[in-house]
């Protein structure tokens, strides 16, 4: 029981608000701006956690919440199969966490230089070789939402979840730290936010639709 009276559990809610957050950005919800922010309470944590152990708790946490609320199916046809895919998965966000730490912190890095490329670099290590699993990218998220994935015909589906991840480090410059951060990161957030739905629009405006069978 001393464990769980003990500092290495406090503030496991921001990690585990953020797996919340990033399953119901999946569909079938539609619920737009959650993959925008859902980030935001796992980079507090990162922020305030201390050390690496922590971070490692917190990133198991986010990935246990997320994973099990998103694949909560395959238990349906096997328990095990689910409990080994979610503990695997889980691990993702451990490395995300700890990579941001070394590479932010460290090596004295923005977290929104690095952590959107650590994150897509993440998400395309777990597509490929013999465990390849590739649902539950963030750009799945934005599934409904024809205007925000247009710019997939130039960056490609990585490109989606590297402007989902960014946005998320920029929310976080502009209400997490000081306030001396907040409007540079506004400021680079407004045309970070707008540039993709400016060209989605364009985009599906300059679409001539035929009249042919759908």
């Amino acid at each position: 029981m001393r464990w769980f009276r003990s500092e290495r559990i406090s503030g496991l809610w921001l990690p585990a608000a953020s797996g919340i957050l990033l399953a119901l950005s999946f569909p079938p919800f539609d619920l737009v701006i959650l993959p925008f922010i859902a980030l935001v309470p796992l980079l507090s944590f990162w922020e305030r956690a201390g050390s690496t152990r922590r971070l490692a708790w917190g990133g198991i946490v986010c990935g246990l919440f997320f994973w099990v609320a998103l694949l909560y199916w395959v238990s349906i046809f096997s328990v095990a199969g689910f409990v080994a895919l979610v503990l695997y998965l889980a691990l993702y966000p451990l490395f995300f966490l700890v990579g941001l730490e070394y590479l932010s912190k460290r090596a004295s890095l923005p977290a929104w230089l690095v952590g959107p490329f650590l994150w897509i670099g993440l998400e395309h290590l777990r597509a490929i070789g013999e465990l390849a699993f590739t649902w539950g990218q963030l750009n799945t998220g934005l599934a409904y939402h024809p205007i925000l994935i247009q710019m997939a015909d130039l960056t490609g589906p990585y490109g989606l979840s590297y402007w989902i991840v960014l946005v998320n480090c920029l929310v976080f410059e502009a209400v997490g730290r000081r306030r001396r951060r907040v409007m540079p990161a506004v400021a680079v957030l407004v045309p970070v936010v707008a540039a993709p739905i400016l060209y989605g629009y364009r985009c599906l405006g300059d679409e001539e639709l035929g009249g042919g069978e759908p």
